[in-house]
């Protein structure tokens, strides 16, 4: 046993000799800062949608002796009922039930116009669903009317507000806000 000993002291001196060192027998490398580089440009397109410039619809009809409007404003309830179902919102994006109730509102607007050709705000409404619809030019054809019934003596009280609607709310009719404010006469 004696000679076992001696031949491992042996070999283990000669292999803390050649190779084998201790862990900490060397001072480490001091790290180093990493370069800086710039966050990667994430470009964001939104792609804008495509809206119809023609309208295929008359909306100068023969002027209407008889005026129905307590009938052509319960419909335009109705309409704005069925169009306020249909706002979508990012939460809630545009589904088949909406698009059904935008169709919906805007059969009832133009029903209340039937009724009463001069009703100034199933107009302005009208011209609102049109645009939901993606109908550019219907819904201009129906601004560029709403400021014919404004500068009527006759419709000017219930137009002139509606008027005034477009006018303040710029978030409508976008991105064709210029050409509908022109519609308008302002």
């Amino acid at each position: 046993m004696g000679k076992a000993l001696v031949a491992a002291c042996t070999l283990f001196t000669a292999l803390a000799a050649t190779g084998c060192q201790g862990m900490y027998d060397h001072k480490a490398e001091t790290l180093k800062t990493p370069p800086r580089r710039p966050p990667p440009k994430v470009v964001i397109t939104e792609e804008q949608p495509t809206f119809v410039d023609a309208c295929n619809v008359n909306f100068s009809g023969t002027p209407t002796k008889k005026r129905q409007a307590p009938a052509s404003q319960q419909l335009t309830a109705a309409g704005n009922s069925s169009l306020q179902n249909a706002t979508p919102t990012s939460a809630r994006p545009a589904t088949s039930s909406s698009v059904k109730a935008i169709q919906d509102a805007i059969d009832k607007y133009r029903q209340a116009l039937q009724r009463d050709p001069y009703n100034a705000e199933a107009t302005l409404k009208l011209a609102l669903a049109y645009d939901r619809v993606l109908r550019k030019g219907c819904a201009l054809a129906l601004l560029h009317r709403l400021e014919t019934l404004a500068s009527n003596p006759t419709f000017q009280p219930d137009a002139e507000p509606m008027v005034d609607l477009v006018v303040q709310n710029p978030h409508w009719f976008q991105p064709y806000g210029n050409d509908a404010l022109k519609a308008v006469g302002k």
